[in-house]
This record gives C-alpha cells, sequence and structure tokens, in this order.
C-alpha cells in the first residue's frame, strides 16, 4: 500500500480534488445559509490541519521521535485529504456562482482551478509541493471570505472585497507560522516560494476584481431572458411572453428576436439576481449594440433599480429596452460600479407578420 501511495500519490490528490467537488455539487445550496458555511469552514481547517501535520512529519527524525509507525501510515494520507478539502472549498465558490447565464463571469474560476490541477500533476519535489499547497489553500481562503465578509457586513462593493483579502492574508501568515514553528527547516527552504506566490495571487485577485473580471460576490445571476412583454398578475407572478426556440437548440427562449413593427421597436429584459439575507443594492440593465463597422459595442440604454436579497430563487426585476434596430445586441447586468454580473447576447431582425408567442410564469 505504501509503495502504491508513493507512486500514485499526484493522481489520487487529483481524484480526491474531484470527490470534493462532486460532493458540493450535490450538497451545498446557498452561501448565506449556516450549515453551509459550517461545512465550508471545516473543509478549511481540515485543510489546514493537513498542510501543518504533514509538513511537520515529513522528516526521517520527526518520524521517529514523533509519531509511531500506525501514525506514518496515517500521515501519508494528510495531502490526499487535503486535497479533498481543496477542492471542496473551489467547487463551493464554483456552485454559488458560476450557475450564472454567462461564462464570461466564472472563467476566472475555471481558470484557477484548471492551473491547480495541472500544478498538481507536475510539481514532484517536496519544496515546490509545499509552496502549491499553500498557494492552494490562499486560493481556497480568498474564495470563502469574498462572500463570507460581504454576508456578514450586508454589503457589497469594494470596501469588503478589500476586507476579505486582508483576512485571507491574515489566516495565512497564521497557518504559516503554525507550519514554520513545527517544520523550521522544510518551512525556510520554501519560505521564499511561499510567500512569493501568495503575493502574487494576493495581487491577481485584485486586478480581475477591479478590472470587473470576476463577479461582484455574493451576488449571482440566477437567469436572463429576452421577452416581447411582462406583466404582473393578481398572485404577484409576472406573465411574459417569448419566442420559443428550435428544439435542437436546447434553449427555451429564441436568441433571434423578430421585430413585427417598426413602430413599436421594444423588447423586454427580465432577470433574477440572488443576493444573500440582509443585502439591498442597486443593480443596471446595460442594453447595447454591437456596431460591425466600428467593431465595438455601443452603449445604447441603461435601467436601474434595487434588489434584496433572501429569494432563493433570485430578485426578480425587468427593463424595457426601447429603438431596437436590426443587428447583435446584448443586456448586461451590472452593479453601480460597473462590475459584470451576467449578460445575454441575441440578435434582432424584422419581421412583416407577428411570431408566435409563448407564456410563461416567473
Amino acid at each position: 500500500m505504501r509503495s502504491f501511495i508513493k507512486k500514485y500519490r499526484r493522481h489520487l490528490e487529483t481524484g480526491a480534488f474531484f470527490a470534493g467537488a462532486i460532493i458540493d455539487q450535490l450538497t451545498l445550496r446557498r452561501v448565506d445559509l449556516l450549515f453551509d458555511n459550517i461545512i465550508l469552514i471545516s473543509y478549511l481547517c481540515i485543510a489546514a490541519f493537513c498542510l501543518v501535520v504533514y509538513n511537520s512529519f515529513d522528516t526521517e527524525r520527526e518520524r521517529e521521535s514523533l509519531f509511531s509507525r500506525g501514525a506514518a501510515r496515517v500521515a501519508q494520507w494528510l495531502p490526499v485529504v487535503a486535497q479533498f478539502s481543496f477542492g471542496a472549498v473551489f467547487s463551493g465558490s464554483l456552485v454559488f456562482y458560476s450557475r450564472s447565464a454567462s461564462l464570461s463571469v466564472s472563467w476566472p474560476f475555471i481558470v484557477i482551478i484548471v492551473l491547480f490541477i495541472i500544478g498538481n500533476e507536475l510539481v514532484r519535489s517536496r519544496y515546490g509541493k509545499l509552496t502549491l499547497q499553500f498557494s492552494a489553500f490562499f486560493v481556497a481562503v480568498f474564495l470563502y471570505t469574498s462572500f463570507a465578509v460581504p454576508i456578514l457586513m450586508h454589503q457589497v462593493g469594494t470596501v469588503a472585497f478589500i476586507i476579505s483579502g486582508l483576512v485571507s492574508l491574515g489566516i495565512i501568515i497564521l497557518v504559516g507560522r503554525l507550519t514554520r514553528f513545527f517544520a523550521r527547516e522544510r518551512f525556510e527552504q520554501s519560505r521564499v516560494g511561499i510567500w512569493m506566490s501568495v503575493l502574487f495571487l494576493y495581487a491577481g485577485f485584485n486586478f480581475l476584481y477591479f478590472q470587473n473580471l470576476i463577479p461582484p460576490l455574493p451576488l449571482s445571476l440566477k437567469e436572463i431572458g429576452i421577452y416581447h412583454s411582462v406583466a404582473r398578475d393578481t398572485s404577484g407572478s409576472y406573465v411574459l411572453t417569448y419566442e420559443p426556440a428550435k428544439w435542437y437548440t436546447f434553449r427555451t427562449i429564441d436568441s433571434t428576436f423578430h421585430l413585427a413593427s417598426s413602430t413599436s421597436p421594444s423588447a423586454v429584459a427580465f432577470s433574477s439576481i440572488f443576493a444573500p439575507s440582509g443585502i439591498t443594492t442597486r443593480i443596471t440593465h446595460q442594453w447595447s449594440r454591437f456596431d460591425p463597422i466600428s467593431d465595438v459595442w455601443i452603449s445604447m440604454e441603461e435601467v436601474s433599480f434595487n434588489i434584496s436579497g433572501g429569494r432563493d430563487a433570485g430578485y426578480r426585476g425587468y427593463s424595457v429596452g426601447t429603438s431596437l434596430t436590426k443587428g447583435l445586441w446584448r443586456v448586461d447586468v451590472e452593479t453601480e460600479t460597473g462590475a459584470l454580473i451576467g449578460r445575454t447576447t441575441f440578435s434582432v431582425e424584422e419581421s412583416g407578420i407577428q411570431p408566435v408567442l409563448k407564456l410563461q410564469r416567473r
């Protein structure tokens, strides 16, 4: 068993990473639920424990003085347990934020996970592994604090993000001191690489955030669609009319919007945005048209409204885009500061007849 673990440990760690991700997909529900947060905090504590204990154990001298042979057999599994915890925390962030209608707000998470998996498979030296472990732990902590701090503050925005980053740095410094205390020699040999990677990741997260390349945590877009009309019935539900998509497109709403008359060239963008309980903020529907001549998106209209958190299916709201013309259009859902929550893109075509419409209640 020991030789098997030594030979396939890297692959076992990657497999454990995916196992943690799959379990989160099946169990986690909402970012503001106490039980879900306890689970994620437990994963972080387990990962920190494994990181400190395994590295303090990984010398022959300490193996003889601090651990029995039975403990040695248990300790060799700690990296696998740690990877399971990392995968669970990373996946938890994807569960909460990457179910958005737009890949443009979730790709940084996917890139981080892919890079970590590649590094986990390629890095073989124990000192490189220690740097990789600290990097993964810092990313996991930052991802968690990025939505936990805004929930505790009941606030979304730059201040909450900066505080979450500082909290993450404080936690990684604490774990680093513990590792240095129990495994001084090994930590000192990797110290420069560890802190350089942490600072690089910290700067990278801030760059992505201020360039609006990651979603404004903990808001997430549950759904968005382009409709022909919207009304509200006596039960409080929205009644929407839309053009059904062809069956082979695997869509509900057609990506082509047909204008039946040039006298009323308008469309309705309907969205549902999830926000945790206690958070109230203002969002904007940004209507833009693509100009093929200049190859840029031109802002045409902006409609803003307030949303309140707590509804499981998201806070519903809509805007009406007027003066639509033939061509490619999109609607960006943004915060007041311009951070992108999600978007939908559609094309507009002129039609002499009224398209066949269906009803949908939300």
